[in-house]
């Protein structure tokens, strides 16, 4: 990471939040372009629907690195709200998770993600996920962006829940 500023990972307790989000499956190679499209029309969605969105966050439910990722591109929402068929509406679970926050740009998440599963690994911290088929599941995998794309600088936090 060249100017960006990565705080040290620790493992910080979270209280359950709600959302409300767009669930995709999506390559690595087409992240950028669909990362945008999902959380436009999101907040499209947001707005008709009379909701005010919070921050927003991508979920990664499972990741193959060599394939596609499922994930839900969301909005924090004060409360429980009602999804249709095609906004889904969740709660991420309270609980402990390693967590670091990079100030930077968004090109150097998956370096920052690096950093937090690297220092995991030395502490012997374990994330509540599993191996599957379709590659590794988690219970609670997010980024979260403080600002948003673009902005000078990005901040993005990286929160996985442990076990």
């Amino acid at each position: 990471m060249s100017m960006a500023d990565l705080t040290l990972p620790v493992v910080a307790h979270r209280e359950s939040e709600h959302y409300v989000g767009i669930a995709a499956k999506v390559a690595i190679a087409d992240f950028g372009t669909e990362t945008p499209k999902h959380f436009d029309e999101l907040a499209a969605w947001a707005k008709d629907h009379g909701v005010q969105p919070g921050l927003e966050f991508i979920k990664y439910d499972v990741i193959d690195m060599a394939g596609v990722l499922s994930m839900v591109f969301c909005v924090v929402t004060e409360s429980a709200v009602e999804g249709d068929d095609r906004v889904v509406a969740g709660v991420l679970p309270a609980g402990d998770y390693g967590t670091t926050t990079l100030t930077g740009t968004v090109d150097e998440v998956f370096d920052a993600t690096a950093v937090l599963v690297g220092w995991a690994k030395e502490r012997g911290v374990e994330w509540d996920a599993a191996d599957t088929a379709e590659g590794h599941a988690f219970v609670s995998r997010i980024e979260r962006y403080h600002t948003g794309p673009g902005e000078n600088p990005e901040v993005v936090e990286i929160a996985i829940k442990t076990r």
